[in-house]
């Protein structure tokens, strides 16, 4: 059932991303299978004409007919291999970009999951091994093309059956004319027929079981294989040096190839020895074929020409019988992969998405509640966050502080809802903010997370997210976030683009990095600004420069300072102090400093010596 749904989703897609590819597939197979029965049937044809002693001027036109069909179908086979592989290509593309734009769309909270990631490598490695799509229609149009082969040579061969003569049976040549010699050769092809169904069966369970038994390993090859291929990734190349990592990461390379050898050796060394049963039963079958169509020309019963075609019709059956039985274990194999990628495609998102709009205010008047909010990551039982209650009204300057895992950076994702609450609830302005569209709700935010990314696009596209930008607002952003100077420099000036992927590519500092993420979330102007370590990767005086200047960066905006420097505190109206997923204290600067028992008087007291 499992499968078959899988093969109903992969049909639907293909047929909606590509109409004509199966056809075009079906259509080529049966052609390709039409081409030998022409040389068997134009064979035996020229061989009776003359054994028959015919005219040259008949036998020559029985040739060109052969010819001329072989032609037409090898041009017609020609062109729709053409036409297939340029729709195979796009197909492939269009499948690979329906799992990344899943993976991209999926709720942060599902996404992060370990059963949807290992689902996404599973889905993309089935794809890259035996599961590929294009891989499963080119198979099914084989199982088509086979069994229109089988119907082509039982066409031909059928008639030998009739041809029975009137010796007596108790002899060997008497049994084989008869009909029990039909019905043996006939016993003989169905052996032949469960011993392939048998071992192409046990040959599939090998090769899933070898998949499977390797989808770690994979994971394992292709990461170790980053570090030995990308050697332009100087983020990499530097620790990989300076700790002198080359022999860990090559042995750790070398230890998943071994793996990976001796899963497929072990897998191989079985699979051979059902093929070599298969190999038994088909010789078996076209020994007792040949033998068969011999004695019966050797009786007279059938023409020294209808030899040729009997014998060739007999081998092309027993070739097309396998083939069958291969092809349908391979589908199913074939299936089994897919599954992988029709459980992928049909993760479907938790998160309740609202159709409140949010309320347009020129004031910005907007006013946060946690009401009660606990939270625990999924697979984790262990609260994050316990029981926090407080409000946040925008305008207002908030920095949270605390211990690494206290739950900071927790909170902000709770605020932006890339989580909901695990008990409790968030309000804005009074109403749960799961009622809101989603999209709507977080256009209120520009956040640079700690973990923050930049894309190998232009700077101007790096801020603002987009081909489209007012380039006096990204050039003013990033003059705010502190890049003018490195910016001066450049000689494309905004359209310069990061990183390598460009030939004119260039590489930037993290501080450089951590400026422009910041223009970013200036440009996209929401009402508030969250900043989780906004200056880790920041010298002391670019540190202060931002600090200074926050205040005019960003206007009457509400800034969320998540940050281990306490220096960041003096700029905020109010401070959360997180301890054990808990808030400990709030308050201001000033009032927290008077409570010497309290823990931001003593976080205080240990950084004090850098702020003075």
């Amino acid at each position: 059932m499992k499968n078959r749904k899988a093969v109903h989703l992969v049909l639907k897609t293909v047929h909606r991303l590509c109409p004509s590819f199966l056809p075009l597939l079906v259509l080529m197979k049966l052609s390709g299978a039409a081409i030998p029965y022409v040389n068997i049937v134009g064979s035996s044809i020229i061989i009776d004409a003359l054994l028959q002693k015919k005219q040259f001027d008949e036998i020559f036109q029985y040739a060109l007919w052969m010819i001329g069909l072989n032609f037409i179908l090898n041009m017609l086979c020609w062109g729709l291999d053409k036409l297939i592989n340029v729709r195979k290509y796009l197909l492939a593309e269009q499948i690979q970009k329906m799992i990344s734009e899943k993976g991209l769309t999926l709720d942060y909270e599902i996404l992060e999951k370990k059963e949807t990631l290992e689902g996404i490598h599973k889905a993309r490695e089935g794809m890259n091994s035996i599961g590929d799509i294009t891989v499963f229609c080119d198979r099914l149009a084989n199982m088509i093309g086979v069994v229109a082969d089988m119907i082509y040579a039982a066409v031909l061969f059928v008639p030998v059956f009739f041809a029975v003569g009137d010796a007596r049976v108790s002899t060997f040549f008497g049994f084989i004319q008869s009909h029990f010699g039909s019905l043996a050769l006939n016993l003989i092809l169905a052996g032949q027929l469960i011993l392939l169904g048998w071992s192409q069966r046990r040959m599939g369970a090998l090769q899933k079981g070898e998949f499977d038994i390797n989808v770690d390993a994979n994971r394992h090859f292709f990461y170790y294989m980053s570090f030995l291929m990308d050697t332009s990734n100087y983020g990499k190349g530097k620790d990989v040096r300076m700790y002198d990592l080359a022999d860990t990461i090559i042995g750790r390379f070398k230890q998943d190839i071994g793996s990976m050898w001796n899963v497929f050796r072990e897998t191989r060394r079985r699979v051979e020895k059902y093929s070599f049963l298969n190999e038994c039963g088909s010789a078996v079958y076209t020994i007792a074929s040949y033998i068969y169509v011999g004695v019966k020309a050797g009786l007279g019963l059938i023409s020294i020409g209808s030899v040729a075609r009997y014998v060739g019709a007999f081998t092309k059956f027993s070739a097309a019988l396998g083939s069958v039985v291969r092809t349908y274990m391979e589908i199913s194999i074939c299936a089994q992969y897919l599954a992988y990628f029709e459980e992928f495609m049909g993760i479907e998102n938790q998160k309740y998405n609202g159709t409140l709009p949010i309320e347009k205010r020129d004031d910005n008047e907007y006013e946060f509640e946690f009401r009660d909010v606990s939270f625990s990551y999924p697979n984790s039982s262990e609260p994050v966050l316990k029981h926090i209650t407080m409000k946040l009204k925008v305008g207002k300057k908030m920095s949270l502080v605390g211990p690494n895992g206290a739950g900071k950076s927790t909170f902000i994702k709770l605020l932006c809802r890339l989580y909901d609450p695990t008990e409790g609830e968030i309000l804005l302005n009074g109403v749960d903010i799961r009622y809101y569209d989603y999209n709507e709700y977080i256009r209120l935010f520009s956040v640079v997370f700690q973990d923050f990314k930049l894309f190998s696009f232009s700077i101007a596209e790096n801020v603002a997210v987009s081909k489209e930008f007012d380039e006096k607002n990204v050039r003013e952003c990033l003059e705010k976030a502190g890049f003018s100077e490195r910016l001066g420099k450049l000689d494309k000036d905004i359209h310069t683009s990061l990183y390598k992927l460009e030939e004119d590519g260039v590489e930037i500092s993290g501080g450089e990095a951590q400026k422009i993420a910041i223009a970013r979330a200036l440009y996209k102007d929401s009402p508030l600004v969250i900043l989780d370590e906004p200056t880790s990767a920041l010298d002391p005086v670019s540190e202060y420069e931002i600090y200074q200047s926050f205040d005019k960066l960003v206007g009457d905006k509400t800034a969320i300072y998540i940050s281990h420097r306490m220096s960041s505190c003096r700029f905020c109206n109010q401070i959360l102090v997180f301890d054990g997923g808990q808030i400990v204290q709030q308050g201001s600067h000033e009032e927290l400093i008077r409570d010497e028992d309290g823990l931001y008087y003593e976080m205080w007291n240990a950084q004090a010596q850098y702020y003075a």
